[in-house]
């Protein structure tokens, strides 16, 4: 049996797997220039990049979304 790499996420519980792969995908988005908000009452709290002028007035994503819609421009 091939002996798996320490960083492998094959190592890794289900849980920690996830893990891993949440802090990439925020590591992505904020290198594309969106913003991460703390402390909105829902689950909408990435600002896209060039909204962050009026703050007040721009749309809120989800992580989702806002993955979804980065994902699109990179294409």
């Amino acid at each position: 049996m091939k002996e798996l790499h320490p960083s492998d996420v094959r190592n890794r519980t289900k849980e920690e797997a996830t893990w891993i792969l949440y802090r990439a995908e925020m590591t992505y988005l904020t290198s594309r220039g969106w913003i991460m908000l703390c402390g909105t009452p829902d689950g909408r709290y990435y600002v896209a990049p060039g909204d962050e002028e009026n703050l007040k007035d721009a749309t809120l994503y989800t992580h989702d979304e806002a993955l979804k819609i980065q994902k699109e421009k990179d294409v």
